[in-house]
């Protein structure tokens, strides 16, 4: 494999790209967001910033960058063509592939998930003293976060800064953490994600500072998806300790708490509220029609129906965008666009089933790599716990996520993207 001098990367330089790929990704402030249309003052700085570290510090093969952008080129040109004229590029999944890209560059796979985590514990730290603060003083607080916020805010989001934000909802009389998001259910995903690459980087041992705030900070969140999917980490940690002792008290701990955490009115209520479909349905007639909203999202299980339905209407290439899906396009004829936020079903209702295949394709390929790479036994766990995440919230087209899910295609180009040496995949 041919050589070159690799400048090196400023460790500063590395812990600013990764504040500002969370910052990207949070979307907790349009001013925040990776995108014209939501945030045109701040994007031209985004833009230098992206430019300056891909000329100067980008120096790794290029070939897989260009491969994803191809493919994606040659499927808007097909889409286009079969909706008759030029719709626009969607240029947002470009924006995070090349940033996802300059990640790969930048970083050794040790120092992504060491930054990773140490960014992501940073924000739960601060989540959790707003949320503190939110609960025990109350209105006040409140008062002085509207004071400080910087965009007007829309349900559940309260108010909005460049950092954090304040929820407007409450279960059991508490006020719930949205931490770095928009939403507290995505904020628990986000915290998942920590705790699953925690387990990895301390070898299974939750006795450590930054799992333990992960940990609360995800209690802090109320949410049903972040629950549930505790049960693919304490799995997780089945599968991977040795010691017979700490597995027959981790299956003692499920025995006795999930059942009772499954029992609560926020898990158990709002499970058989998002089951039902027929509820879902109507509810984006309601908002449609008697509020005139422009986009309606519904949730969980509706947003899969929807999916699917979009998906077997344009299975070749799919939608593209929102305003092109069967169900917004016919069933509602563009009185309202309808957008699913789940990603299971939605990532072949977008692209179709041919590009979708290779984003699923990669997902189950590096969930392996990932597995091999770093010595952990489970090389599907990494997949299945993004498909959990992914049955609330899209993923997919996330930079972060890219960075995850991507990596053996990456390192199928060059082996110097994600450079661990591999031992065998453990099931």
């Amino acid at each position: 494999m041919k050589t070159i001098s690799i400048a090196k990367v400023p460790y500063t330089a590395k812990i600013f790209y990764m504040f500002m790929m969370f910052m990207w990704v949070a979307s907790v402030s349009d001013y925040t967001s990776f995108n014209f249309g939501k945030n045109p003052i701040l994007m031209p700085i985004f833009i230098v910033i992206l430019a300056y570290y891909y000329i100067r510090l980008c120096h790794k093969s290029y070939k897989p960058l260009v491969a994803i952008l191809l493919i994606n080129v040659v499927w808007n040109i097909a889409s286009h063509l079969k909706y008759g004229g030029f719709l626009g590029v969607n240029f947002p999944p470009f924006y995070s592939i090349i940033i996802a890209h300059v990640a790969f560059n930048i970083y050794t796979w040790r120092e992504f998930l060491h930054l990773f985590e140490k960014m992501l514990v940073m924000f739960c730290c601060i989540s959790i003293v707003v949320w503190l603060c939110a609960n025990l003083i109350g209105q006040p607080f409140g008062l002085l976060m509207r004071a400080i916020s910087v965009i007007k805010p829309s349900p559940p989001t309260e108010t909005y800064s460049f950092l954090f934000g304040l929820g407007s909802q409450i279960e059991m009389g508490i006020r719930r953490n949205l931490g770095f998001t928009w939403e507290p259910g995505r904020f628990a995903c986000w915290i998942l994600l920590g705790m699953y690459f925690n387990l990895v980087r301390n070898k299974f041992n939750i006795r450590n500072k930054h799992f333990c705030i992960l940990f609360f900070s995800l209690l802090t969140t109320l949410s049903t998806t972040g629950y549930s999917l505790l049960v693919v980490l304490i799995l997780f940690v089945l599968m991977n300790k040795k010691s017979k002792f700490s597995k027959v008290i981790i299956v003692l701990c499920v025995v006795l708490v999930f059942p009772t955490v499954w029992g609560l009115s926020i898990m158990s209520d709002k499970i058989e509220g998002l089951m039902d479909l027929d509820a879902g349905l109507g509810s984006i007639e309601y908002h449609s029609v008697k509020d005139g909203m422009a986009i309606v999202c519904p949730q969980r299980f509706t947003g899969i129906y929807v999916s699917f339905m979009n998906f077997v209407n344009d299975i070749f290439l799919g939608f593209n965008q929102l305003s092109n899906s069967y169900v917004s396009a016919v069933l509602y004829k563009h009185s309202v666009i309808v957008a699913p936020s789940e990603g299971i079903i939605g990532i072949l209702a977008k692209y179709g089933i041919f590009y979708g295949a290779f984003f699923y394709y990669w997902l189950i390929k590096s969930s392996s790599y990932l597995s091999s790479s770093l010595g952990y036994k489970g090389k599907l766990m990494f997949f299945l716990l993004f498909m959990g995440i992914s049955f609330s919230y899209e993923f997919w087209e996330n930079c972060i996520l890219m960075y995850f899910y991507l990596c053996a295609f990456y390192h199928k180009f060059d082996e110097r993207y994600f450079d661990v040496k591999p031992t065998k995949a453990r099931l």
